[in-house]
């Protein structure tokens, strides 16, 4: 009986694996597929959610670190780098004067800034239009994104039109212009021969003091 029972299990009492007879008689081992678990599934599941959420986190930060750059590149442009010519006043108020044309530039970052410079940039224009000749002024009102302005120049043949505020800049670059700038933290001016770049606070722009120098 032991003989016998040995001889059916196997050596040392081990199972004889399963053999199934392929079409040539011989003995193929069968085997045995091992279900896949809920975790695994689940796992598999979120991998490509991940990735996703992954490269849409990547672009999202590139699409940051762009605006930001494109921000610091204005700011440097039109704040920073002037100072570096250290030019006078009247040297630049003698360019200005004399220019065939000229631009004035309020630039402002929300809806309640631009109420804070308007009685400045309103009584500017109003002096410098005595002194020159409104259609002689390319008036610019620029924000974050877009900018208006007439190309025809300030007085009766005004004819406001809207731009992207990087299409106004480039065409305030070319000529004379005062830049009024809204800042809560501190007073600046920045002065190049053909430019004059004020920040200022809402105190600075009630007192206006710019446009008395062209009165």
């Amino acid at each position: 009986m032991a003989e016998r029972k040995r001889t059916r299990n196997g050596r040392n009492g081990e199972r004889k694996q399963k053999h199934t007879p392929n079409v040539d008689g011989e003995q193929i081992p069968q085997i045995e597929h091992r279900p896949i678990r809920h975790e695994e599934q689940a796992a598999r599941k979120a991998e490509p959610s991940a990735q996703r959420g992954s490269q849409l986190g990547q672009r999202y930060l590139a699409i940051a670190i762009i605006v930001l750059l494109a921000a610091a590149v204005v700011y440097l442009v039109l704040f920073q780098l002037p100072s570096l010519s250290g030019a006078s006043f009247s040297s630049f108020k003698n360019n200005f004067d004399n220019a065939p044309r000229v631009a004035v530039t309020v630039i402002y970052h929300n809806n309640t800034q631009w109420p804070l410079e308007e009685p400045c940039f309103t009584r500017l224009i109003d002096i410098l239009s005595g002194v020159r000749g409104a259609s002689t002024i390319d008036f610019f009102l620029v924000n974050q994104t877009s900018c208006t302005y007439s190309p025809t120049g300030l007085g009766h043949s005004a004819n406001y039109i809207t731009k992207s505020a990087g299409a106004c800049l480039a065409t305030a670059q070319n000529e004379p212009g005062i830049y009024l700038n809204y800042s809560s933290t501190y007073n600046r001016t920045t002065i190049t021969p053909t430019h004059l770049y004020i920040n200022a606070n809402e105190s600075y722009y009630n007192a206006c003091p710019i446009a008395a120098e062209f009165a």
